[in-house]
């Protein structure tokens, strides 16, 4: 293990699990009650900025509140001299990325079953009021029972909730991003549902609808384009998926699924599964969710088909033992990361041609140079690097490297 603290807390450290823009998660023992536990520390270059500590403060405080077979389970929030942590849960499993990494695209009944699991957790944390706002294949574990758990609330936060902001900036993984937070809205339950679809379009295809040279034209197509059909990449897919898909894809959150139960009750009529029934059945306001065989033999007529209970794992990479991933990930060594935080764009950067960006002053603030001021040139290129123009000439900062994009006060 590199050299880091050998204690945070009550926790004795065992090895470091991973390293994002925000933190470091690392395997840790509970010497009290004597089991594992993945403990998230805060970048100490970060643990200054009360934003950023209450940011992460409140991943905790929202997933504590809520219990869920679906949801990671957060132990402890502490602070330890600079060192702020979460002590969660640790399980053994593969994100949903790793798996369509190495598998490719899922059989469609087990994509269907796994996001059932997630649009039933999202039902109970949408219950409470709160939004997660980072939805991605990279926040989705499938643990060793074949159990999809949601994870990563770094980015989540009360509907209603301005304590905390990041002023003119959006923050989030641009794949996935919904229209209106790539104009710098704010996000509600519907920008869920739609960073949802573009889940399950990957899950099915084993690739997401729109795709850019760079996080400013990925963020236009989502603002531009229509997605393709699912079915015209993979076939076998029943029809009804590409019209699920074209609702929870809409541009505008009026045209998408008014909730959680709507989309799984649409699913439902496709695969059948405890959960999308139950989902469904609560629309419906039932007192309870109807019996569900779990019998994998051809339906009833008149009645969906169970979704197969097959395992899925990764067999060429070792099981993830973290429950959570800080980064993007990527292909090869393109690597876009800023787990907790997400990617930080300004909310008119997609516009760097225009004269509000030639007039406006913005601060980058990255991990190896600090915070770098001037007028922002580009965002994009063939080595994935965002161009700033100083006092002192052209800087050159990688994407992996910037935290965080803002205009100067006043401007």
């Amino acid at each position: 293990m590199e050299q880091g603290p050998q204690q945070i807390g009550i926790y004795l450290i065992e090895r470091l699990l991973g390293r994002g823009g925000m933190g470091s998660v690392y395997l840790a023992t509970d010497p009290t009650l004597k089991r594992p536990v993945a403990l998230k520390v805060l970048a100490p270059e970060l643990a200054a900025d009360p934003e950023y500590v209450a940011r992460f403060v409140r991943e905790a405080t929202s997933l504590a509140q809520i219990r869920h077979p679906n949801l990671v389970h957060i132990y402890a929030v502490g602070q330890d001299a600079s060192r702020h942590y979460i002590a969660m849960e640790y399980l053994k499993g593969h994100s949903v990325a790793e798996l369509l990494r190495q598998r490719g695209p899922l059989p469609w009944p087990a994509a269907l079953r796994f996001l059932g699991q997630v649009l039933s957790a999202l039902d109970k944390v949408h219950a409470a009021g709160i939004v997660h706002r980072d939805l991605k294949p990279a926040n989705i574990l499938i643990d060793e029972d074949q159990r999809a758990i949601l994870m990563d609330f770094g980015l989540a936060k009360p509907r209603h909730d301005r304590s905390v902001t990041t002023g003119h900036a959006l923050i989030g993984t641009p794949e996935y991003m919904a229209p209106e937070l790539a104009e710098g809205q704010e996000a509600d339950f519907r920008s869920d549902l739609y960073a949802l679809g573009v889940v399950l379009f990957e899950m099915l295809t084993g690739q997401v609808p729109f795709q850019g040279k760079s996080a400013i034209a990925t963020l236009r197509q989502h603002l531009e384009k229509e997605a393709p059909s699912v079915r015209s990449l993979t076939p076998t897919v029943p029809p009804a998926l590409d019209e699920v898909l074209a609702r929870a894809l809409a541009k505008s959150p009026a045209d998408r699924y008014p909730g959680v139960r709507a989309l799984a009750a649409d699913l439902c009529a496709l695969v059948r599964t405890p959960e999308l029934a139950a989902l469904a059945a609560a629309r419906e306001g039932q007192d309870s969710a109807p019996t569900v065989s779990m019998d994998a033999g051809a339906p009833e007529p008149g009645t969906a088909p169970t979704a197969p209970v097959e395992p899925l794992t990764a067999p060429t990479v070792a099981a993830a033992p973290s429950r959570r991933r800080w980064f993007l990930a990527g292909v090869a060594a393109c690597v876009l990361a800023l787990a907790l935080g997400g990617l930080v764009i300004p909310r008119f950067a997609r516009r760097l041609d225009g004269d509000r960006a030639s007039r406006t002053v913005y601060v980058v603030h990255s991990r190896t140079l600090g915070a770098v001021s001037g007028r922002l040139i580009a965002i994009e290129g063939e080595r994935g690097r965002l161009r700033l123009k100083t006092s002192s000439g052209v800087v050159e900062i990688p994407y992996a490297d910037v935290l965080k994009i803002e205009p100067v006060a006043g401007r």
